[in-house]
């Protein structure tokens, strides 16, 4: 398996008329997409979706581990990977400022 990317998120659940944090611990793999034909002209491979693996769900309030519904693993899929990204870019553009800095203190890099 390729290497994948930690993550860690909150979701809500509403228990008992009462909302309750679930803070998750995972690893988000990304998919491949398909190939239709290999280069040697042989057929090519299916897509690999992408993979989630949940290490924990625990109620923040009490720290007992949960078990997640469907929904609530499906919903992962939608926000993990547009969160990630959004942490990748920040760090890239915080990596640009640093350089720049440095360059400009007369440091290499």
């Amino acid at each position: 398996m390729p290497h994948g990317a930690p993550f860690t998120t909150t979701v809500y659940r509403d228990e008992d008329n009462d909302e309750v944090e679930i803070l998750i611990e995972g690893v988000y793999y990304a998919g491949t997409p398909g190939t239709m034909y290999a280069r040697n002209g042989d057929p090519g491979d299916p897509p690999d979706p992408d993979e989630i693996e949940i290490e924990s769900a625990k109620r923040m309030d009490t720290g007992a581990e949960v078990e997640l519904t469907e929904d609530e693993i499906e919903g992962l899929y939608e926000t993990v990977p547009d969160d990630l990204m959004d942490k990748y870019k920040v760090m890239a553009e915080d990596a640009e400022i640093a350089k720049w800095e440095a360059r400009r203190n007369g440091e290499v890099w």
